[in-house]
């Protein structure tokens, strides 16, 4: 079956290259692979088995348009019938009868064509009888003598003559006497090694570069066969082959051919012009194909560059997709003038709505059909390496964050309540979730609330618990309120600038706490101290006294803890990059990258058990009981404070609330980036209902609130990215998306429930070698941040800054700008966030970054805000247009209104509308963005379509005329209708009705 007439996407193509050479002694003739191509070209090297390692393909500008040439003038054959390679080369003989004008050498070229192949894996090359013959034949001084004399009338001589010179002849045979096995190695083997790095439904083409010395022009047959044929011996690799194209000329111009073979060899590596190969009809469709790939192809001044230097592979190159709707390269490089009515980073199911609990009940209906898939997806080794981590992660955050809290408490929460409500809370959360792929843990922003809360009951006499119960009461129904009145919409006004500031801020607050700690080692407990003293022999052993030897045996626990610290750190930022290095196998390299903390922590541990030093270790509560005997698991209503004081606890709840939505919501939208590919919906109102419920929860257990941290929720995320695998050479493993399941969240929370129970183990856990994985999650969330690498080019001289897209389109004066205020920005949290004094102001503060971006509108244009950050939803309407003198009028295209471009849906009352030509789509793109209008692309065609719903009254009088009023599909649920556009056969003559 060919793709011309269907649907289906055409296979992908190995292409291989193989050139008609001689043995060293000049004693026969074979095939011989030359280079061969997936994506990018690989040379065969002059040692035995080496390929060179795959390069960007540079090409002679004379090699292309000779291609070119050689189509129009050679034969192209696009639905032949052959099995094998004799019917192959029987076909190419009776293509070239005129180029060679007798039947000696279309004889001998056909047997020629049917040599053995020899690959560049096989050890020899196998000599054969027909190879010996013919080499004596081409390399004779004078080819005519092995030829039939042309004057001498015999009658196979005057039936072959008559058949060449009849336009009507039929198809001669050339290769009878030739046996298949001639034509193929009996000991041929597929290069398995290679056969694994092409796709499994790949197709081959071959290219025969044939220069002899018996002819005295270039001529090219390009063979497309109608069914897909496995020819044994001509490909590497067990293929069934499509495409068969020989390339014949001079053996003095055997460079220029091998050149032109190179060139034609992209050309059909290329995903857009592969396509079209397999749809041409026609020779001028081929043709049309070869002028498509030189508009799209870029020219290197030959004093720019260096031909020997080869072209590493991109990390990232333009897709099929990108390049369908675009003529030439340069549309690619200067054309975003579009940018504003094509971007949009709203999440298109955050929508503002009347009607109550709309927001969450769409979240349900669109997360159901994934529900089950969202456990089955995490059935695999990555899925259980991810947990390892995150459960580790965890753990050791809630100890940390339980030690602090039972500081400010004085004991009424601490570990114990830190590692019940991270199960319990988990377990909710994963379940019921719409985005499972969050954390729910302890922030710092809720450490600063509780220590608030506790001083301010403790200066009024209010008893803490029960006070701290109704403000979680009251802020769950506060959250409640939100979720009915679908108030998660306001997400969308969040961009990159607050994303990136409270990212950032989080992110500093996790690598600051994890040197602090570390540092604080220094002053160990009073009873680790008397536990060393209590050592006798270690005071036998020196003279000392038993203070100096508490202090010496001090400062070398402390030393090692730093190198445990460290150690730890550089293992895990070693072994996350190890996906991208060159050692090992790849298989190999991604476990390694997966099980990098698992396998730091590991290392670290052991060591420290091997060195014997006393370090301090990760200490967790082996009884489900609380902290302290002061208080239960559930905390009463009523009976400690006034009555009054539970419309009072509406206050701090208020400011609970701010908190609680701003940093689940903030850590949603940073989970939810586009950039992170998430194929499965998003779930804003669930999450936030499923939060508020457990902050109830919590508030009547005496436990911690809980919501999305934004450090853990980003190392979850970046320990499930997904890499493309069976990659071309050469190709760099493309980034696929995150495995979304359910399985992690949920196993690492019950881990973290079980942990009481595993404190034998845990227990041997150096807390140096946690606080390293804190640092290294810290580092990790900073790395790729915008506001960080405009950070550093601030320190940056103008050549040595990277080549980012910002930097091509905003002035550095501007992007320094909005860096320092983003910078002013974090500062202002980070001081407010660490002042007790004024650190309750802080959700409010963070809320404020919200407005700030706002007021940058007026600093900045919306061509700038573009390229720093986010558009803010009604920003694109400031459109910069008259700037651009051209955006303000629309030229004089013409719309086809023919029955293919133009049609009626009686049913709904709509008609669609194609640009003719290509240049046309940009102006309807700017006449039905200003109308609020619908520009989508037809999903059979792929082409650029305008659909729109007609108006009640159709004004009956236009319709001869080929005019229309019609009302526009787009924006129906705003207020207020878009006015009518009248549709006429020119653009310049498109305007709106006045009424």
């Amino acid at each position: 079956m060919l793709y011309k007439d269907s649907m289906t996407e055409p296979p992908p193509l190995f292409v291989q290259l193989d050139k008609l050479e001689k043995n060293e002694n000049q004693e026969y003739l074979y095939w011989k692979e030359k280079a061969r191509w997936i994506r990018f070209e690989e040379q065969a090297e002059d040692a035995l088995g080496r390929w060179s390692k795959p390069y960007v393909a540079t090409i002679p500008q004379s090699a292309l348009d000779e291609l070119k040439q050689l189509i129009i003038n050679g034969r192209v054959c696009l639905s032949v019938n052959a099995s094998d390679i004799k019917e192959i080369a029987d076909v190419l003989a009776n293509e070239l009868l005129d180029y060679f004008n007798d039947y000696d050498s279309a004889r001998i070229f056909a047997e020629i064509v049917c040599l053995p192949h020899h690959h560049h894996h096989e050890k020899r090359v196998r000599k054969t009888a027909s190879g010996n013959n013919l080499m004596r034949m081409v390399s004779s001084a004078n080819f005519q003598d092995f030829k039939r004399e042309e004057n001498v009338i015999d009658e196979n001589n005057v039936s072959q003559n008559e058949q060449i010179s009849n336009p009507m002849r039929r198809r001669m045979s050339f290769v009878d006497n030739v046996t298949l096995d001639e034509s193929v190695a009996p000991d041929f083997k597929e290069n398995t090694k290679f056969r694994k790095k092409v796709h499994r439904k790949a197709e081959g083409a071959s290219i025969l570069v044939m220069p002899v010395e018996f002819v005295t022009k270039t001529q090219l047959v390009f063979i497309r066969l109608e069914a897909a044929t496995e020819l044994q011996g001509l490909l590497e690799v067990r293929l069934r082959s499509r495409f068969v194209v020989l390339l014949i000329g001079p053996a003095e111009r055997h460079v220029h051919l091998y050149e032109i073979g190179r060139a034609l060899a992209a050309c059909l590596a290329d995903d857009l012009c592969r396509e079209l190969f397999y749809a041409a009809k026609t020779k001028e469709n081929c043709v049309e194909t070869i002028d498509r790939f030189n508009r799209c192809t870029l020219v290197i001044p030959p004093s720019e560059w260096n031909p020997k230097i080869r072209i590493e592979p991109p990390e990232k190159y333009l897709s099929k997709e990108e390049r369908k709707n675009v003529e030439e390269i340069s549309e690619f490089i200067h054309g975003d003038d579009d940018f504003l009515n094509d971007h949009d980073h709203v999440d298109p199911s955050l929508k503002g709505s009347r009607r109550p609990f709309r927001g969450i009940s769409e979240d349900i209906r669109r997360k159901l059909p994934f529900y089950l898939s969202d456990f089955t997806d995490g059935l695999n080794l990555q899925c259980v390496a991810s947990t390892m981590y995150v459960y580790l992660v965890t753990l050791c955050s809630l100890v940390a964050f339980g030690g602090m809290l039972g500081e400010k408490t004085n004991k009424l929460m601490a570990t114990m309540e830190c590692i019940l409500a991270g199960s319990v809370c988990g377990v909710a959360f994963s379940l019921f979730a719409g985005q499972p792929l969050n954390i729910i843990s302890a922030t710092g922003p809720m450490l600063i609330l509780e220590g608030i809360i506790k001083t301010l009951c403790d200066k009024n006499g209010i008893d803490y618990m029960e006070f701290r119960l109704w403000i979680g009461l009251w802020t769950a129904l506060l959250i409640v309120v939100f979720v009915a009145f679908n108030l998660s919409f306001l997400v969308k006004y969040i961009t990159r600038f607050t994303e990136d500031s409270f990212a950032t801020l989080v992110a500093v607050i996790f690598i600051f706490d994890a040197i602090k700690s570390t540092l604080k080692l220094k002053q160990l407990p009073k009873e680790f101290l008397d536990k060393i003293a209590n050592e006798t022999h270690l005071n036998r052993t020196f003279n000392e006294s038993p203070t100096q030897l508490q202090i010496a045996i001090h400062e070398k626990n402390y030393f090692f803890s730093i190198l445990l610290f460290l150690l730890t750190f550089f293992v895990c930022i070693t072994l996350k990059q190890f996906r991208t290095k060159p050692f090992l196998p790849s298989k190999i390299r991604e476990i390694f990258s997966d099980f990098a903390v698992m396998i730091a922590i590991v290392l670290a541990s052991l060591l420290d058990k091997y060195m014997g030093f006393e370090t301090q270790k990760l200490t967790i509560p082996s009884k489900f009981q609380p902290t302290t005997a002061e208080r239960g698991w559930i905390i009463p209503l009523f009976g400690k404070n006034p009555f009054y004081t539970i419309f009072i606890a509406i206050i701090p709840a208020l400011i609970a609330t701010i908190l609680v939505f701003m940093d689940q919501q903030i850590t949603g939208v940073i989970v939810n980036r586009k950039e992170f590919k998430l194929k499965k919906s998003s779930g804003y109102h669930l999450d936030l209902f499923i939060v508020g419920v457990g902050i109830a929860l919590c508030s009547i257990l005496g436990l911690p609130w809980f919501v999305a941290a934004t450090v853990l929720a980003l190392a979850h995320v970046d320990s499930l990215r997904l890499m493309s695998e069976n990659a071309a050479p050469g190709e760099r493993p493309i980034f696929m998306g995150v495995r979304e399941q359910r399985a992690t969240t949920f196993v690492m929370s019950i881990l973290i429930g079980l942990s009481v129970f595993l404190n034998s183990i845990l227990s041997n856990i150096p807390m140096a070698v946690l606080y390293g994985v804190f640092m290294f999650m810290g580092v990790s969330a900073l790395n790729g941040m915008q506001f960080i690498q405009r950070l550093l080019i601030i320190f940056m001289p103008a050549k040595h800054q990277p080549d980012l897209p910002y930097l091509r389109h905003v002035s550095l004066g501007k992007v320094h700008l909005f860096t320092i205020i983003q910078l002013l920005s974090l500062v202002l949290l980070y001081l407010i966030k660490n002042i007790e004094s004024v650190a309750i102001t802080f959700p409010i503060l963070v809320l404020a970054t919200c407005l700030i971006r706002k007021l940058l509108d007026f600093v900045f244009t919306q061509r700038e805000l573009f390229w720093l950050d986010d558009l803010l939803p009604g920003g694109k309407k400031n459109n910069d247009n008259s700037s651009n003198p051209e955006k303000q009028k629309l030229t004089g295209g013409k719309v086809d209104l023919s029955a293919d471009s133009f049609f009626k849906n009686e049913s709904e009352k709509s008609i669609s509308i194609r640009p003719v030509t290509k240049s046309h789509e940009k102006e309807m793109k700017d006449l039905f963005s200003s109308t609020n209008s619908n520009l989508d692309y037809d999903t059979d065609s792929n082409e650029p379509s305008v659909t729109i719903r007609f108006s009640d009254s159709l004004d009956e009088n236009n319709n001869n005329n080929n005019s229309f009023n019609v009302n526009s599909t787009k924006n129906n649920h705003h207020h207020h209708h878009p006015p009518p556009v009248k549709f006429v056969t020119h653009f310049s003559e498109i305007k709106e009705d006045e009424d």
